[in-house]
């Protein structure tokens, strides 16, 4: 096979693989929520020191968080959009507590800042080699669904190409 013959080919296997695994466009953000955990159960028949607490819900119901100790939570690749959180302690018992105040987040998109150097995946026997192909030229969004060994994909009219690279069609890159 020509080389022309062979990039073809690996990119339109790359288009295949992405459109079989339903990969959505999307651009994600992270979410983290901290609290302060009660030293007293809340409920409306008698409240008393909270001993046993056993962990803490947080409500939209996206976590369970199991240990006790813990008063941070982070969530990764959220969607762009603004949030409502609410969490409560629990008891190993299973009392639970009042809920917390409204903690009211905004997501915002995941990208790649200026600089940022940009590679061009190549397909090898057991994964992918990296090639570095330039710089992001502008602040730009990240593709979360398209990645490759923890790098995002961006469109490349976003790029900066180094002196004798030929633009490519797929390329990717640190993302934020």
């Amino acid at each position: 096979m020509d080389k022309k013959l062979k990039t073809i080919f690996f990119l339109l296997t790359i288009g295949v693989v992405f459109f079989l695994l339903g990969v959505r466009t999307a651009k994600a953000d992270t979410v983290t929520l901290n609290w302060t955990n009660p030293i007293a159960t809340e409920n409306c028949v008698a409240g008393g020191p909270y001993l046993d607490k056993g962990g803490t819900h947080i409500w939209q119901l996206v976590a369970d968080v199991t240990d006790p100790a813990l008063v941070s939570h982070q969530f990764n690749n959220v969607l762009p959009g603004t949030y409502t959180y609410i969490a409560t302690a629990y008891s190993l018992t299973g009392e639970e507590s009042r809920g917390s105040g409204k903690a009211v987040k905004a997501a915002v998109l995941f990208t790649a800042s200026i600089g940022t150097t940009v590679y061009q995946p190549v397909s090898i026997r057991n994964g992918f080699w990296l090639l570095p192909v330039g710089t992001v030229s502008v602040a730009t969004e990240c593709i979360v669904g398209q990645n490759v060994n923890g790098k995002y994909a961006i469109p490349n009219t976003s790029v900066n190409w180094s002196p004798g690279v030929i633009p490519k069609p797929l390329v990717v890159t640190d993302c934020q």
